[in-house]
């Protein structure tokens, strides 16, 4: 009985090992996805600021070719910021207050109002206040974003 005992023994406490190991696998890889996720929202948030401010800063009014260019690259960060911040919020909502939530999902609108709004495909593109308003606008995102840790 006393082998039974010890085989039996053996045999709970590997299996223990190894669901105590397959559990720490989980949660360090949920760990590394939220901060994944939380610099790509970073990342994508930072270049469209930037595609952004040189769109409305007026740098491309020569270059009609480039200007088409970035506004298709607007477009598409917008439409992928939207969901990365939604990811965002999901994975950081016990972190996130419940201001810091709103103020996110108010920014997408916003941003996408304040950066394509109504002049977007227009001959002129040189606004300086828009572009004041896009990089406070984008600055608050980020802090929200770069706060959670």
């Amino acid at each position: 009985m006393t082998i039974g005992w010890i085989i039996t023994g053996a045999l709970v406490g590997s299996i223990s090992a190894f669901i105590f190991n397959l559990i720490l696998r989980l949660i360090s890889n949920r760990a590394e996805k939220k901060a994944a996720t939380k610099e790509l929202v970073a990342d994508v948030l930072d270049s469209a600021l930037e595609e952004a401010i040189q769109y409305w800063g007026g740098k491309l009014n020569s270059q009609p070719d480039k200007k088409i260019l970035s506004e298709t690259k607007i477009k598409l960060l917008i439409k992928y910021q939207v969901s990365l911040i939604d990811d965002f919020v999901e994975q950081y909502s016990r972190k996130l207050s419940a201001s810091d939530t709103i103020k996110l999902s108010s920014f997408k609108n916003e941003a996408f109002d304040l950066v394509t709004g109504g002049e977007f495909e227009g001959s002129s593109c040189k606004d300086l206040h828009r572009c004041k308003k896009i990089a406070i606008l984008y600055a608050k995102a980020l802090i929200i974003i770069k706060r959670c840790s």
